[in-house]
């Protein structure tokens, strides 16, 4: 008895397993610093790809040779919607090329619009798209990965017989870190340290044997030739000890913490990690037009707005609003939207810009109707397949109606307030601005559309008065 008491002493004396393993992983320590880099605005200087952030992008990328679905696509859409930044600066303010100076200040909005509608249907909708699709694949394997658990002892094992296992490795990205830094290759560093992170945490299940026959003295023996020289080489016999050593230090937590012994799934802190990660997730949806929060349930609750405002049909509009029960909710601000840009082109000319601004319109409020009620129902892949649709369609939006009502215009936009021409309009289209008017205080009870929707149906029609009228009435 005195015998093992000794053992213990002398194993306690000489450091814990960690000791060991991370003397033989590295004999030096790791002095980092953070690199220093020259300041450069991918807005004003360069575009993203030019600059040595693109360079740290790209080494970190490398170094964590991520394999979740889509994650090369969602980095490249990353780097080209930053690209989009630099451009659209230079679209705003003007360019060089070829030592040629070219201003921009007085070029048209609608030409500025049509840069920023290309940048959100191209790279801005394929990076929302690609790296939804990357998280969720994340989220799957990771839990996946998890359930491959037996219980937080198996964890901890499975972390360290890595670490034993991936030795050499992490050895020599310890010494390309501090090499690199020395040198000051930022970009060797920033591989590097990905590379080590991907190493450390990238592990399965060792499915421990069980710890039976194990001896105490054979562990405190392995751990003793870590001190007989700097640099150690390990027999195949002295892994496997190191092993044995690693499992009876799992014995010895679970002794000490009998609820390293449950099933990972029963675990108490493993349903705090599943938690956060639910909430996380819930959290994004969130602010993916707040899903859960505001959308659930959504249509239910439209459904009972629309019957409230049908009894209350021939009351103000000051009057239905101050009714507590109408409320107002987040995918209200797109229906807003779609209805002004609706109902203005619902008074223009038939023409080609106005169909097809119409048309992309529409197209695009019954996606987002679909994708609302995919959100209330859990079914996000098919929500943000709906929302990706949307993004697509707002250049050829934003092209089409701003050309068709620029062609349908009788008043130069930019002299609204100056000429005559805004007062002519509105004396021919008093009458239509009055029913407009009278459509939102006293509206029509048999409309099944979204509230907000079909008031703003009205204000979209009311206002594009202001710059049309129909000539031919004239």
């Amino acid at each position: 008895m005195m015998g093992t008491d000794q053992t213990l002493k002398n194993y306690q004396q000489h450091s814990t397993h960690k000791y060991l393993i991370f003397r033989f992983i590295n004999n030096s320590q790791l002095n980092l610093q953070s690199p220093r880099v020259e300041a450069v605005s991918i807005w004003k200087d360069s575009p993203f790809t030019s600059t040595q952030y693109y360079q740290y992008a790209q080494a970190i990328q490398t170094g964590l040779a991520l394999k979740y679905t889509s994650s090369a696509v969602c980095f490249q859409n990353t780097y080209s919607l930053l690209n989009d930044l630099f451009y659209l600066h230079q679209n705003i303010t003007g360019y060089t090329i070829s030592s040629v100076a070219y201003s921009n200040g007085v070029r048209q909005v609608s030409m500025v619009s049509f840069n920023v509608s290309n940048i959100i249907s191209r790279n801005f909708a394929n990076t929302f798209s690609n790296c939804y699709t990357m998280t969720a694949n994340f989220q799957s394997q990771t839990a996946v990965w998890l359930d491959s658990f037996v219980d937080f002892s198996d964890v901890y094992t499975s972390f360290l017989f890595n670490l034993l296992s991936q030795s050499l490795k992490i050895r020599s990205l310890s010494t390309n870190i501090q090499t690199s830094q020395t040198s000051k290759d930022w970009v060797t560093f920033s591989k590097s340290i990905a590379q080590l992170f991907s190493i450390i945490f990238d592990f399965e299940s060792s499915n421990a044997a069980n710890l039976d026959g194990l001896k105490f003295e054979d562990i405190y023996n392995t751990m003793m030739f870590a001190s007989k020289e700097s640099n150690v080489e390990l027999s195949q016999k002295e892994v496997q000890s190191m092993k044995k050593m690693i499992v009876y230090s799992a014995g010895i937590l679970q002794t000490l913490f009998p609820s390293m012994k449950q099933p990972l799934k029963e675990n108490e802190n493993y349903q705090k990690i599943i938690q956060f990660a639910n909430e996380a997730d819930q959290f994004l949806q969130e602010q993916s037009l707040n899903a859960q929060k505001f959308m659930d349930g959504y249509e239910e609750r439209m459904q009972e707005n629309n019957q409230k405002r049908v009894a209350q049909k021939g009351r103000s509009l000051l009057q239905v609003l101050a009714n507590p029960d109408m409320t107002f909710h987040l995918a209200d601000v797109l229906y807003i939207g779609f209805g002004v840009v609706e109902g203005a082109m619902s008074a223009v000319p038939t023409s080609v810009f106005n169909y097809q601004c119409g048309k992309n319109v529409t197209q695009s409020r019954l996606y987002f109707a679909a994708a609302v009620q995919d959100f209330s129902q859990q079914k996000t892949d098919s929500a943000v397949a709906n929302m990706y649709k949307i993004l697509q369609s707002v250049d050829d939006i934003t092209i089409n109606c701003v050309l068709g009502v620029q062609t349908s215009a009788n008043t130069d936009v930019t002299k609204l307030f100056t000429s005559d021409g805004v007062l002519t309009n509105i004396l021919y289209n008093a009458g239509f601005m009055f029913t407009d008017v009278l459509d939102i205080i006293r509206y029509d009870d048999s409309d099944t559309n979204p509230y907000w929707y079909y008031v703003f149906y009205r204000v979209g029609d009311f206002l594009i008065r202001f710059v049309y009228r129909d000539t031919t009435l004239t």
